[in-house]
């Protein structure tokens, strides 16, 4: 039995059992290593953790079986990397780092210049980023492209080490405790400053096992299952939008493409996007899908896919993955109206873009047109016009 055949084996049995707790009984180092803490001697002030990477057992070497495929091969035997921006294309096996280095117009960055090119500009130098994103980013990772978790996440250390000492002479004495991670310990901030300093995102073990957890249920909706067994990951794809001109980069967490279109199901040829949400019911996640701003990216992603197969279009998916528990998951195709809007809405920010790109910075206009309350605050009633 190969190393692939026996990691697949060990991760069947652990999903057989649904277990949720971390592996006791491991020695594995924390994030940091041995040592790796402030303070002089071999002393590790930060003890070592059970399951360091945060993904209970779980590793890459699934990820080579678990790929999809890409007529017919292996998409790890048939990636590749441009070199430096690349032209117009759908690309596979780009790292993303690498894709975030294409300096291109992507949905992310819609919101910030939808407001203006200030508030784009203050996103850029220190994106914000909330407790449901980050989830949402490593359930993406932990479904698509785990072997880079690595990579991409450093486990802040659960504890660490506290002496204290007592007394003076022959009276001197040191005690030791262990304590929870407290980032207002000296110690701990400046371990934290140090993880932070690697480039990699910090994340918590209880973030780490709520991405498992979610993940695991997604995995288990028949749907998301064929897809996450069949389709390309993480595809990357650059195009030239045919309104404003603008060259733009897109990430599909999912990519399903059948060898043969004519014979393709509603299922079999789609985009599916990832979505982590509270609650995913039909309504709860509609009202989601509209403050976030949803429609863009798959107005944009639907219309490169679209562009660069003329005219051919997958059915867009949002997959709803509830981060609590029961972790319920619901996928929902996109409608036509969403898509249009959309990518409406999106042209409107490539249009800003291209200000930014000639070097125009502003705010909001400086005149502004009358404004009034929200109708449902407005009293109609004429006699009290009359104050």
């Amino acid at each position: 039995m190969n190393p692939i055949e026996k990691a697949l084996e060990r991760l069947k049995g652990r999903e057989d059992g649904d277990t949720e707790e971390v592996p006791a009984g491991r020695a594995d180092q924390d994030a940091g290593g041995a040592g790796a803490g402030v303070g002089s001697g071999p002393v590790c002030l930060f003890p070592a953790q059970a399951d360091p990477l945060g993904l209970d057992g779980e590793y890459s070497p699934v990820d080579a079986a678990e790929h999809g495929t890409r007529g017919g091969a292996s998409i790890l035997q048939a990636a590749f990397a441009p070199a430096g921006a690349p032209k117009p294309g759908i690309y596979y096996g780009v790292k993303e780092a690498e894709y975030r280095a294409w300096p291109y117009f992507s949905q992310s960055e819609a919101k910030g210049l939808l407001r203006s090119p200030m508030h784009w500009a203050a996103w850029k130098k220190k994106p914000r980023q909330t407790e449901v994103m980050l989830v949402g980013s490593l359930v993406d990772c932990y479904l698509t492209s785990r072997s880079e978790w690595t990579a991409r996440y450093v486990l802040r250390p659960a504890t660490y080490r506290a002496e204290k000492t007592t007394g003076r002479g022959e009276a001197k004495a040191t005690t030791v405790e262990i304590k929870k991670f407290n980032t207002n310990a000296t110690v701990c901030a400046e371990k934290l400053a140090e993880l932070e300093a690697s480039g990699k995102t910090v994340i918590t073990r209880s973030q780490a096992k709520t991405a498992v957890r979610t993940g695991r249920a997604a995995k288990k909706h028949p749907i998301v299952a064929k897809w996450l067994f069949t389709a390309d990951r993480q595809v990357s794809v650059v195009w030239d939008d045919t309104q404003t001109g603008v060259r733009c980069k897109g990430r599909y967490d999912l990519l399903a493409v059948p060898k043969n279109i004519a014979e393709a199901d509603q299922y079999s040829f789609a985009i599916p996007d990832l979505k982590c949400t509270f609650v995913a019911d039909r309504e709860a996640f509609r009202r989601t899908a509209t403050i976030m701003g949803y429609a863009v990216q798959a107005g944009m992603y639907s219309d490169a896919y679209s562009v660069l197969h003329q005219g051919l279009t997958p059915i867009f998916y949002w997959v709803a993955i509830e981060t609590e528990h029961p972790h319920g998951v619901a996928v929902y195709p996109v409608g036509p109206s969403t898509l249009a809007t959309g990518l409406k809405t999106a042209r409107k920010a490539m249009l800003v873009w291209k200000d930014v790109q000639a070097g125009k910075m502003y705010g909001y206009p400086v005149y502004q047109d009358e404004l009034d309350i929200l109708p449902y605050a407005i009293d109609h009633d004429e006699e009290n016009f009359n104050v």
